[in-house]
């Protein structure tokens, strides 16, 4: 007699005690949403872009999710693909993260965040080539 012939009844019932779990886990995750428990921290409705707002540390370091309300207009006034680091800087002031999105990235903090891991930030990050012009853009949890 084999093993997995003499053992089958153990593996079916692991196997059931897994679904059993994983099934109602895994639709958890919209509840969480709704829950606030894997939520951005939003402070108010989309805003009207200005650069000097979004320039502001100040706002930064007092979490502050202004940037968050202002990205929906800022990308419909602006293309960022094929803009020069200096155009970017010069609308957005300089990177708030030079490590961790890789080399040539320019990071800016746009809202903190909370989930079941912890607290995080949400990052706007644009990617540059050799020229160094924007070349990507995308909107990154941690």
């Amino acid at each position: 007699m084999s093993f997995l012939s003499h053992h089958w009844k153990k593996f079916l019932l692991y196997g059931l005690i897994i679904i059993v779990i994983a099934i109602p886990a895994y639709s958890a995750f919209p509840i969480l949403d709704i829950l606030g428990i894997n939520r951005v921290n939003i402070n108010g409705p989309e805003v009207p872009f200005e650069s000097a707002k979004w320039k502001d540390k100040s706002r930064i370091e007092s979490g502050d999710s202004i940037r968050y309300q202002m990205m929906g207009d800022l990308l419909k006034r602006h293309e960022f693909y094929g803009m020069s680091r200096d155009e970017v800087v010069s609308l957005l002031g300089e990177s708030d993260r030079v490590d961790g999105f890789g080399k040539g990235s320019m990071a800016y903090w746009l809202a903190s965040r909370r989930s079941l891991t912890g607290r995080g930030s949400v990052w706007m990050v644009l990617t540059t080539d050799q020229q160094p012009k924007v070349t990507g853009f995308e909107v990154v949890k941690d």
